[in-house]
C-alpha cells in the first residue's frame, strides 16, 4: 500500500463517521497486513518488535506521522529531481552567508557578469538543524567553524538558485583562472585539468568559480567578493563596526588574512553529489513547485 493510498483510505473512514482513533487503528492495520504475511500478522509481539525495534510496541499515531514523513521525503526527493536534475545538472545553489549578506547585489551582478540566469532569491535565517545538515560533513569538524556558524542562527542569510551554464560555457568563462593557475601555481594546474571532465555544470561551478581561501584564484566569489569584503572589514583587528557586530567577544584578533578567510568565506557552494540534500534542507515544496513555474514561463 502506498503512503498516498493511505492517506486517502485514512481520509475516507474520517468522512464515514469513524473516531479519529477508530480510522488510525483500522487504517494502520490494513497498512500492516499488506505489508506482511498471515503468519507474521498473527504472532502480534513479532510483528510489534518488526515495526518498532527500540520501543517494541505499536503505536498507530506514531506509525501514521513516519509514513506522512515518509510520503513528503519522497515527493520532496521527485521534485528536486525534476526541478534541479540528478546531483544539480540543471540549477545551482549559492548560499550567501551572514558576513556577506550586505553585499548580495554584488554576487547578483558576478553571477549575471557570467551569463547566468538568476531563478529565485530567499532571504532566511538558518535553523541550528538547517546549519548541521548544510555544513555538517566539512566544516563543523574546523575549529574555526562552530564559532561562526553561531551567526547563522542569529542574523540573515541569502540563498540564490540559479540556471546552470553548459559544461563548455563554464569553461570558456575559466579560462582566464586556468592560464592563471598554469602560470602561477604548476602544481596545482594538472589536478584541476583531472578534475574537469569527472565534474557536472554544479561541480564545475564549485570547482571554478567558488574560490580558496588558501591561495588567489582571480575571478572567483571568494576572490573577487569575500576576500575584499574581509580585507574591508578588518576582523584581524577588530575596529571596525561590522567586525564589532560577527565577533563580538574579539576572537579573531591578531589572526592572519588566511585564517580570517578560512572562517569568514562568504559563500557556500555545494559539490555536486551534495546538491540535493542541500536543496531538501534549504527549500519547501512550495519553493520548489514556485522554481518549476518560473521555468516554465522561460
Amino acid at each position: 500500500m502506498s503512503y498516498r493510498k493511505t492517506f486517502i483510505k485514512l481520509k475516507r473512514k474520517l468522512q464515514s463517521g469513524q473516531t479519529r482513533e477508530q480510522a488510525v487503528n483500522n487504517t494502520v492495520q490494513e497498512r500492516l497486513t499488506s505489508e506482511y504475511k498471515k503468519e507474521d500478522f498473527d504472532d502480534l509481539e513479532r510483528l510489534k518488535k518488526k515495526t518498532y525495534p527500540p520501543r517494541g510496541r505499536l503505536n498507530p499515531l506514531r506509525l501514521l506521522q513516519e509514513t506522512r514523513f515518509k510520503f513528503i521525503k519522497r515527493l520532496k526527493r521527485q521534485r528536486i529531481n525534476a526541478t534541479f536534475g540528478v546531483n544539480g545538472e540543471r540549477l545551482g545553489l549559492i548560499v550567501v552567508q551572514p558576513e556577506l549578506f550586505s553585499n548580495s547585489r554584488v554576487i547578483r551582478q558576478y553571477l549575471k557578469a557570467l551569463g547566468i540566469q538568476i531563478v529565485l532569491e530567499k532571504n532566511t535565517i538558518l535553523s541550528k538543524d538547517q546549519v548541521l545538515r548544510v555544513y555538517e560533513d566539512r566544516h563543523l569538524k574546523k575549529t574555526t567553524f562552530p564559532f561562526a556558524a553561531a551567526s547563522f542562527t542569529k542574523t540573515p542569510s541569502k540563498i540564490i538558485i540559479f540556471k546552470h551554464l553548459s559544461l563548455d560555457g563554464y569553461i570558456e568563462k575559466s579560462q582566464g583562472l586556468l592560464e592563471y593557475l598554469k602560470k602561477f601555481r604548476p602544481q596545482s594546474y594538472p589536478k584541476y585539468l583531472e578534475k574537469i571532465p569527472t565534474r557536472n555544470p554544479q561541480g564545475l561551478f564549485d570547482l571554478l568559480f567558488k574560490g580558496s581561501y588558501r591561495y588567489s584564484m582571480p575571478g572567483t566569489l571568494r576572490e573577487e567578493i569575500s576576500k575584499p569584503n574581509n580585507r574591508q572589514a578588518k576582523y584581524e583587528k577588530g575596529q571596525s563596526e561590522k567586525a564589532k557586530a560577527f565577533d563580538p567577544f574579539g576572537f579573531m584578533k591578531g589572526m592572519t588574512e588566511k585564517e580570517v578567510d578560512q572562517m569568514m568565506g562568504g559563500v557556500h557552494t555545494p559539490r555536486q553529489q551534495d546538491i540535493s540534500y542541500h536543496v531538501a534542507s534549504l527549500l519547501s515544496l512550495k519553493e520548489l513547485d514556485q522554481i518549476q513555474k518560473v521555468l516554465n514561463k522561460k
